[in-house]
């Protein structure tokens, strides 16, 4: 959740009076992203979407403490992404750290993202999202080729 009159975020189950959003999930994750916990960052992915329900429309991960990630890890994030498109959702990335992001480029995950998905700051995401939301959400929920989502199944991503 956001600290009110700032644009800092913070950790809801540490932190009271934080301002929550149900459009929108900013996570944080602090490790390397690996083989050996990919399906835990996938399976707590997934319980948190679940459980911000149907309004979602934006995840941003906050990638700033996350100093290295492999290719299993790149091809979940890839996974990741197209799975939330085809239910409308944007997955969108801020602060990741230079060497992340050149093995995010090396691995072709900007171009699917979009270069211009990738923000400096949690706060810069969200402002985008904000300034742009309906024509950023159209891009994904009228593309003829992606079923409709049923907003009331749970998201499982294998």
């Amino acid at each position: 959740g956001q600290i009110p009159n700032t644009s800092f975020y913070k950790n809801v189950h540490r932190f009271s009076n934080l301002i929550e959003r149900d459009d929108v999930l900013v996570i944080r994750f602090d490790a390397q992203l690996y083989f050996a916990n990919i399906s835990y960052f996938k399976e707590s992915l997934t319980l948190i979407t679940n459980q911000k329900g149907a309004n979602l429309k934006l995840i941003v991960l906050n990638a700033e403490g996350i100093p290295d990630l492999d290719s299993s890890a790149m091809n979940m994030l890839k996974d990741l992404v197209t799975e939330y498109r085809k239910e409308g959702i944007m997955f969108w990335f801020s602060n990741v750290i230079g060497p992340v992001r050149d093995i995010m480029y090396r691995g072709n995950l900007t171009n699917q993202v979009g270069e211009e998905y990738f923000f400096v700051g949690v706060q810069n995401a969200v402002d985008y999202y904000e300034e742009n939301k309906e024509n950023e959400f159209q891009k994904y929920t009228m593309q003829t080729n992606v079923p409709e989502a049923d907003p009331g199944r749970n998201r499982k991503f294998e």
